[in-house]
């Protein structure tokens, strides 16, 4: 049994996908208990834990900023060597690996390469940062982790890492999605104010990179052809919204809400409810609602483009995410033929059998043996 150290600051600060994933696979892997984990977090004063999370931790009194500038900017070691000494691997789970004590093995999560691939809808700070400690992380790390062979194949490309040292690993499906009652789906709904006319769901933090703006402009071509259909998207406020806001809140577009962070416990509900699942995003390095709404016997419509076509599966509508025509014509199938939504149920219901965060903790721990029996030269 290995010594781990888990990063979870990230599974504590972060609402989107990124915090999300780290809080399941650490959560399965908790369970697994195949390693002893201790879960590491920085700041001052220490992040919030829940209160039935009852697990080894440590944390760096410091502020994040001071410790990025002295891990990543001056490769300063200390304290990451005082606060990880003892443990024979870290798991740097949010891109970025810190400087580590001789001997730590390393594995370092990431989550996509958005920066290179759609730059044009990211924050320039945010490219800067990980323009920086995404090459040093994956070519110094006894193993990289990624959650889609897409992303595999980018980190191959941009940074010629050599592919043995990553591994792709299969994000799991929470056993909370699934289908249920049509009355609490319709419930939740209209709980939102979704109440009588069908709706397209999307689930994601409002940034550039979801397409949302697109999206809106697909869903009222339908509208204007004569189709009484609503757009709900639930996800935090992320960055360069003007666009976004403005879109939502024209004249035009009364038909969209914009439902903000949506608990986790009212998201199978909304996916039950929802006429399709809508994600056209310009880039992911997975996509996992898709697979989420799937489990809960949404049809979707997604991008054939980075790792969305392997999530879908086969089990989608594949689109040009920048094609609005397109978009708004997989839209309209799907309103307008019943048996084609019934089939991609069907066939997203298939798709998702068996995936469970179970089988990613399996996965994950295959990538820590790997790293500890093969460590860099």
């Amino acid at each position: 049994m290995a010594r781990v150290a888990i990063e979870y600051s990230p599974a504590l600060l972060q609402t989107g996908g990124v915090g999300r994933s780290v809080r399941e696979m650490t959560a399965a892997l908790l369970h697994s208990a195949k390693h002893a984990y201790t879960l590491m977090t920085s700041g001052l004063p220490a992040p919030h834990f829940p209160p039935n999370l009852h697990v080894p931790r440590r944390n760096i009194p410091l502020p994040d900023r001071l410790l990025t500038r002295l891990w990543h900017r001056a490769g300063v070691a200390f304290p990451a060597a005082l606060f990880t000494r003892g443990f024979d691997l870290f798991f740097a789970t949010n891109f970025a690996l810190p400087p580590l004590p001789r001997g730590t093995r390393a594995a370092v999560f990431v989550h996509d390469l958005t920066y290179l691939h759609a730059a044009e809808a990211a924050v320039p700070s945010l490219i800067a940062y990980l323009s920086s400690v995404v090459p040093r992380a994956v070519t110094t790390a006894d193993v990289v982790v990624v959650n889609s062979l897409s992303t595999k194949r980018d980190l191959v490309s941009a940074y010629d890492v050599d592919p043995q040292r990553i591994h792709a690993v299969q994000f799991g499906v929470g056993a909370q999605f699934g289908p249920v009652e049509a009355e609490l789906a319709r419930r939740t709904a209209a709980r939102y104010g979704l109440g009588g006319s069908p709706f397209v769901f999307a689930v994601g933090t409002l940034q550039p990179r979801k397409n949302y703006s697109r999206l809106i402009e697909a869903v009222a071509i339908l509208r204007h052809s004569g189709q009484d259909v609503q757009l709900a998207i639930a996800g935090p406020e992320g960055w360069m919204m003007d666009d976004l806001r403005r879109d939502a809140e024209s004249a035009s577009s009364q038909f969209v809400r914009l439902l903000g962070k949506v608990p986790d416990s009212d998201l199978p509900a909304l996916y039950n409810a929802a006429l399709c699942f809508a994600m056209p995003s310009l880039y992911e390095g997975y996509g996992l609602p898709v697979l989420e709404a799937m489990a809960c016997g949404a049809p979707v419509v997604t991008s054939n483009v980075s790792s969305l076509p392997e999530a879908a599966g086969g089990a989608a509508l594949l689109v040009d995410p920048r094609d609005v025509s397109a978009l708004a014509d997989a839209l309209g199938q799907l309103m307008t033929n019943p048996e084609l939504r019934a089939g991609l149920s069907a066939r997203g219901l298939e798709r998702v059998h068996g995936l469970t965060w179970a089988r990613t903790a399996v996965d994950l721990e295959a990538a820590f043996d790997f790293a500890l029996a093969n460590p860099r030269a």
